[in-house]
């Protein structure tokens, strides 16, 4: 195939070479005939180093044919790449930066720029083309917040412990391997970065708590007051650091009036200046930037849509950079200020993709750079190195999974192990079943960072239904009586008002059931939460969060009215119902105990102190006659009518009980109330601990073990007994380790030398 090639391409010279002779001179060679010699030359003659120069050649002299010099610059990398020589890195890294909408090539030099840092002994990855790079050290999987200095070669990001303080500042640095602490206890949200590098490298400004800016030098952790909000309620997040005009970009978000503003702070201190502000459910506090610091690009929602934008840095214009009916998100500025890199689903996955600038307008269509880059990614920002930093969910380790064990619905005794039950729900939360029986919902962010969607699966082969949150938050998934739609307590996507809401299993419509309560601000009451069937009241329950206290409400399955249950309720924590409504276990904040609280009246017992490690596993019987949980390590059992408590089995020697109280509606407890199943943890295998199921009944008798965790999962929680009483269900784990939640992954050589 070679000689046959070479043959060719000997042949095609020899006749473009006849037709060049008959015009007026080899000056007048077009791209594409200057292109064919130069492959000749390398491919026939093998003499790389003058077709290299034929390539330079027709870079210099055609750039404006951007397919021909694009793969001009290609074939200089390769023909580098045989000579041994390290300037096949910069000639691809040229065609990324200048010729990104040649996506042919583009794919072949990320594709060959990724074996070079593989064959080089680098940490790579390649997904079609795309390459990352995985920054990976002690303390980087419990951080979910990180940036990489302008010169790429230190990293701020947060440090995260067991014991107060809980959250630092600390950097890395990649050259020493050295760790500094910078700043200890400070309040770091998941939602919004906390610092900003300075364009030097030699400071950050960072967010300590609400409303207040410090900076904090990188040698010798010297703090500085910068700047303060003026009232309580408004949130300060950096967003980015200007050499150009020496500012730091801010957001100010105040969640009691619902606005939220981009601002310019001088680096300096001083007071800021609004570029541009709005309701908080249209712009968001995510910025930056042009390279000239004449210019921010940002986001914003417009009717029920996300877009690009781009506003003067003197307020004076606003330029919609992407109309689109899709989500365009975390828009970014390359360093050259040609491109504005941003994620989309437009194509129905989630991609990586570039609108073309030229100043803050647009100089021509956005264009897909990678596909499917996951929703478990998010690009956070673009160095001055050219590195594209993103950080991810980790994607190590089993996801959880809903397992089912089959079982005799007399005795309780098991046939067979645990089996998957269809498709892996992937930390599925409050797990219901349908009126009938035969189907489940439950809400998961199935490892993407995105808000919870709801799912409804039968098992089985029957493929499960997906139901976008569509911009709502689902506090928790509970089904209509008709078996044809689902209920949740949660809020709305463009108001923020609170309220509960159906979802349509057929068309998958989210309606709100009026009246809505009000958003969040100086008159909020708070928000709907743990929306719950009580199948021997007839009606539904649902609490109303308020500070250290609740408001419990019925609600008419007929007609969704709502009614309030008597007054406030002095616990909180999502208080846990009786069948029947009448009782609610929840915390008392005030003396840190769970309590039995009576309703209507309000008037309370107290079970047991609220531990160290959370809320015990509390289970109702059918009847709403006892109630069953966990204290230390005996199992415990209450009678409602006279108030004695009773033990009912023990953990034993190197076991532990796990929480299976999970939101789930029928607990542990067997439908005709003669067993409970209960799940304990065997910690005698140190890092191999394994989960076993256990059954005892209440009336007495030796508990039983009846069921090992499967051996992927060997960790269970949430047990359920199915409504028919022959299966049970468990959600199982694999272990996980808490400080490696998070992968942080670098893109190099995109789309130019980055920022700052």
């Amino acid at each position: 195939m070679k000689t046959t090639r070479s043959f060719f391409i000997l042949a095609l010279a020899v006749c473009l070479g006849l037709q060049a002779a008959g015009k007026a001179g080899a000056g007048q060679q077009s791209a594409g005939e200057l292109f064919e010699k130069a492959l000749f030359v390398e491919e026939g003659r093998g003499d790389l180093q003058k077709a290299i120069g034929l390539y330079q050649d027709i870079v210099k002299r055609f750039p404006g044919d951007r397919e021909t010099a694009a793969k001009a610059l290609l074939h200089i990398g390769l023909c580098y790449e045989k000579l041994g020589k390290t300037e096949a890195r910069n000639a691809y890294g040229r065609l990324l930066r200048e010729y990104a909408d040649q996506l042919q090539q583009v794919q072949q030099a990320r594709s060959r720029l990724a074996q070079l840092e593989a064959a080089a002994g680098g940490q790579a990855r390649t997904k079609e083309g795309l390459t990352f790079k995985k920054i990976d050290f002690q303390d980087a999987g419990g951080s979910h917040q990180a940036r990489l200095s302008p010169d790429g070669t230190k990293m701020l990001y947060i440090g995260v412990q067991d014991k107060l303080p809980r959250f630092s500042i600390r950097m890395k640095d990649f050259n020493s391997g050295q760790i500094v602490l910078l700043v200890d206890d400070v309040n770091a949200d998941v939602e919004n970065l906390i610092f900003e590098w300075s364009p030097d490298g030699k400071k950050a400004v960072y967010t300590p708590k609400r409303g207040e800016l410090r900076t904090v030098a990188i040698e010798g952790g010297r703090t500085e007051a910068l700047w303060s909000a003026p009232d309580k309620d408004t949130a300060v997040y950096p967003l980015d650091w200007s050499n150009a005009n020496q500012a730091i970009l801010i957001a100010l978000v105040n969640r009691a009036d619902k606005t939220a503003c981009l601002a310019v702070l001088p680096e300096t201190g001083g007071q800021p200046r609004t570029v541009v502000s709005g309701d908080m459910s249209e712009l968001a506090d995510i910025a930056q930037f042009s390279p000239d610091g004449t210019s921010i690009v940002g986001m914003r929602k417009r009717e029920k849509n996300t877009d690009v934008y781009v506003w003067a840095v003197d307020g004076s214009e606003e330029i919609r950079v992407t109309e689109h009916p899709a989500e365009d998100y975390y828009p970014l500025w390359s360093s050259d200020g040609r491109y504005i890199v941003f994620v989309s689903d437009r194509a129905k996955t989630v991609d990586l993709w570039a609108a073309p600038m030229e100043g803050r307008r647009t100089a021509g269509d956005p264009f897909r750079i990678q596909a499917d880059i996951g929703k478990n990614k998010v690009p956070s920002d673009l160095t001055r190195g050219g590195q594209l930093l993103f950080y991810a969910v980790s994607s190590t380790g089993q996801p959880s999974d809903l397992f089912v064990l089959s079982v005799d619905p007399k005795t309780g005794n098991p046939s067979g192990g645990f089996r998957p039950f269809a498709r892996y729900p992937t930390q599925a939360t409050f797990i219901r079943w349908s009126p009938d029986g035969s189907r489940i919902a439950y809400t998961s962010r199935k490892g993407n960072i995105q808000l919870p969607n709801a799912y409804v699966s039968a098992g089985g082969t029957v493929e499960e239904i997906e139901i976008p949150a569509a911009g709502h938050w689902i506090g928790n998934v509970e089904w209509a009586r008709d078996g044809k739609h689902l209920l949740f307590p949660g809020w709305e996507p463009d108001g923020g008002r609170v309220g509960i809401f159906r979802i349509s299993l057929d068309d998958r419509k989210i309606e709100p059931l009026p009246p809505l309560g009000e958003r969040y601000g100086t008159n909020f009451k708070g928000a709907y939460v743990n929306l719950r069937w009580l199948p021997l009241a007839g009606k539904f329950m649902v609490g109303r969060l308020l500070t250290d206290e609740e408001e419990v409400y019925l609600m008419d399955p007929g007609d969704n009215r709502l009614e309030r249950l008597g007054e406030k309720i002095g616990i909180s924590g999502y208080a846990i119902p009786s069948p029947d409504g009448r009782y609610l276990i929840g915390i008392s904040t005030k003396d840190k105990s769970i309590r039995l609280t009576s309703m209507p009246d309000g008037s309370s017992r107290f079970l047991c102190p609220l531990s160290a490690e959370g809320w015990p596993a509390f289970s109702w019987s059918p009847d709403g006659k006892h109630v069953v949980w966990n204290e230390g390590d005996r199992l415990k059992m209450l009678s409602v009518e006279n108030g004695s408590v009773r033990e009912l089995a023990e953990a034993g020697v190197n076991k532990t009980f796990t929480n299976f109280h999970g939101g789930t509606p029928n607990t542990a407890w067997a439908p005709d109330g003669t067993k409970i199943a209960y799940a304990l943890l065997d910690t005698a295998g140190g890092t191999g601990a394994r989960g076993e199921l256990w059954v005892v009944e209440p009336s007495g008798g030796a508990p039983r073990k009846i069921a090992d965790a499967p051996a992927a999962h060997p960790q269970m929680t949430d047990v359920v007994w199915h409504p028919s009483g022959k299966s049970i269900f468990v959600q199982a784990h694999a272990p996980k380790d808490s400080r490696r939640s998070f992968e942080h992954w670098v893109m190099e050589n995109f789309l130019g030398s980055g920022k700052k």
